[in-house]
């Protein structure tokens, strides 16, 4: 019954007429839509939830990025590893949550900003481009928050390195730090 009330009936038609899937989801919370939707369709959905009448008491709660190595099929593909990003919309009048996934190509690693609808993206955003590797169309800034300017490494994948190139420590004897090069021996 309470479903019934959520989610307009044409945001069903919008939603039909693309290739998404909608899951409630009730284990968690009862309140929650799921929604996988191709990555050229973000943007506007978002944009709808922004201008509607009746969704417009929402914000974004959360955006976050996960990657996935494993031989699934998830969201339309069938690769060994892949790129999730998904967007977590809160509507406090009808106190549901919409989250929205999206599928990244592991060759096109680029998705349309979403900071000129919610400002609050802005910093999520840098910091997910950062740590995912994840590149934003049309973003405004997109300066980095945590690594350095030089590093092209993005330490939140599964790709990346767990022991590292260099050892990093103090040494009170110097007064300074000190990088040594990592020596890795396979048995």
């Amino acid at each position: 019954m309470f479903y019934k009330y959520t989610f307009p009936i044409y945001m069903y038609i919008f939603f039909k007429n693309i290739p998404s899937q909608i899951y409630y989801n009730k284990s968690s919370s009862k309140n929650t839509l799921v929604s996988y939707i191709p990555n050229n369709y973000l943007y506007n959905i978002i944009k709808l939830f922004k201008n509607d009448l009746f969704l417009s008491t929402s914000y974004v709660s959360e955006a976050t990025a996960f990657d996935y190595y494993k031989n699934i099929n998830f969201l339309y593909n069938n690769h060994n590893s892949g790129l999730v990003y998904n967007v977590n919309i809160y509507n406090y009048l009808t106190n549901t949550r919409y989250l929205f996934l999206t599928n990244i190509s592991q060759y096109d690693n680029s998705v349309r900003s979403l900071d000129s609808i919610y400002l609050n993206l802005n910093w999520v955003e840098r910091e997910i481009g950062e740590m995912f590797g994840i590149f934003y169309k049309f973003k405004l800034d997109s300066r980095k928050l945590l690594l350095d300017y030089s590093k092209q490494e993005y330490p939140l994948l599964k790709t990346y390195p767990c022991e590292g190139y260099n050892e990093v420590f103090y040494s009170l004897l110097d007064n300074q730090v000190i990088f040594n090069k990592n020596e890795i021996v396979e048995l």
